[in-house]
């Protein structure tokens, strides 16, 4: 069986949403002849909510982890450093807390390409000691963050194994941050050309975001640009499925499951549901709104709001947990704001095939709305449309009171996100590589 060494910064326990790419694809690809060696941290800058159940997926692979320097221990040494300068802090009125804050700021705003670059260095050693030890044929890294990518292209440059580099988001053309310094920008983009000169195949998991990288390096062939979508695994949903609270009837439940940020701003919907509640009280009082995992920065606009006694928020929750508060909604919530037009968010396959009725406030014209016309059983409106989304939450209030709320999906269109079958794709792409030939047909495996 053929080696492949796999480069994963997020990866189990760390339970963020784009583990699951990497774990399934770790627990699948021995059945098509690749046996994965996982490069991964021992520890991670930034804090995330933490999934032990995740490790007995991935227990049969080799894995080999690196430290690095941590949030807290860099706090400690910025603390340390403005108690030292304290004399002259206290002259401009500040203390060792602001000076920490202030090079927490530094570190995370002017590092490239991200907060974990600290990994590369240690990264890159071990990853040359593996590659000596156990012969892959490919290497494969994923991201973001992106410096798990730039890991790979120097392992790959210093050893010639070819390089499979796989996008889960974009790195300079989705959610850039405008207020980052040029410099930056210009060395982010330096990187990101040397990635995919480098890669014998890039992957993306959406079409959109593969023609913008096709677009951008013309001089690439555009059959190294490969999409393969996230996925769901009927197996996670069939185990989740079993037990669990009863679903409560008084209310018309949407739920939305996963993080929330900028880009995910729950502000429109939650704007549509104060409408609906000043026009139509009866009906307004009977859709609840449900957010499991992290709301961050939006915790207290829906605690303020005067729905707020319709609005829970359970906080992070467990692969298995979150399962099953999809298949308890009655509604699922989606959300992606404008900008997000060439992504596909991770949830998308788990909400589809776990069965309730999906409301998308989306961009109308992107991928993901493009992917839930087609496989069906979803309500997709302009992530911006206030009075849409009301609308919409009438149409769906009715259904459910008539008890006919219903999700007819193309089964067949479901069938093809799942786990095992990408990564039969995924392996098709570490055959081609390792053979030194191009993967196609067209960029897509389908």
């Amino acid at each position: 069986m053929r080696k492949v060494l796999m480069i994963a910064y997020d990866y189990p326990p760390r339970g963020w949403s784009g583990v699951q790419r990497t774990v399934k694809f770790v627990r699948y690809l021995p059945e098509f002849g690749w046996e994965p060696v996982v490069l991964a941290p021992r520890e991670w800058y930034l804090p995330a909510p933490m999934d032990p159940a995740l490790l007995a997926e991935v227990a049969h692979a080799t894995t080999e982890r690196t430290g690095m320097v941590t949030h807290e221990r860099f706090m400690r040494l910025w603390r340390g450093m403005g108690t030292a300068l304290w004399p002259m802090l206290k002259l401009a009125g500040k203390d060792a807390d602001w000076f920490a804050e202030g090079m927490r700021w530094r570190y995370i705003n002017w590092l490239v390409p991200d907060y974990a670059v600290g990994w590369v260095p240690q990264a890159v050693w071990q990853g040359l000691r593996m590659i000596r030890r156990h012969r892959p044929k490919v290497l494969y890294a994923t991201a973001p963050p992106h410096s798990a990518l730039v890991t790979g292209l120097i392992l790959s440059r210093l050893t010639g194994v070819p390089f499979v580099a796989d996008f889960r988001d974009l790195w300079r053309d989705a959610f850039v941050d405008e207020h980052l310094p040029a410099w930056r920008s210009r060395t982010e983009s330096a990187m990101e050309k040397a990635v995919v000169s480098r890669a014998s195949a890039i992957l993306t998991t959406a079409r959109a975001a593969g023609d913008i990288l096709r677009a951008k390096y013309p001089r690439v062939a555009a059959e190294r640009f490969i999409t393969i979508y996230n996925g769901y695994d009927p197996g996670d949903l069939l185990a989740a499925g079993r037990g669990g609270a009863p679903k409560d009837r008084s209310r018309m439940h949407l739920c939305h499951v996963g993080s929330l940020y900028g880009k995910q701003s729950p502000r429109h919907v939650l704007r549509a549901l104060e409408l609906l509640r000043a026009e139509q009280p009866a009906v307004g009082s009977e859709v609840g709104l449900r957010f499991v995992g992290h709301v961050g920065e939006f915790e207290g606009e829906l605690r303020a709001s005067p729905c707020a006694e319709g609005i829970e928020i359970t906080g992070a929750v467990g692969h298995d947990e979150a399962i099953r508060e999809m298949a308890r909604a009655d509604v699922l919530l989606l959300i992606l704001n404008d900008g997000g037009e060439a992504v596909i968010p991770g949830k998308i396959f788990e909400y589809i095939a776990s069965g309730p009725h999906v409301l998308a406030t989306v961009p109308v014209r992107g991928e993901a709305a493009a992917l839930l016309r087609r496989v069906g059983g979803a309500t997709v409106v302009d992530c911006a449309d206030v009075a849409g989304i009301r609308d919409a939450l009438v149409r769906l209030h009715g259904q459910w009171s008539d008890g006919g709320l219903k999700a007819d999906r193309d089964p067949d269109a479901v069938r093809q996100f799942e786990r095992r079958e990408l990564t039969r794709r995924l392996a098709t792409v570490f055959d081609e590589c390792a053979g030194g030939r191009a993967t196609g047909p067209g960029g897509e495996l389908r």
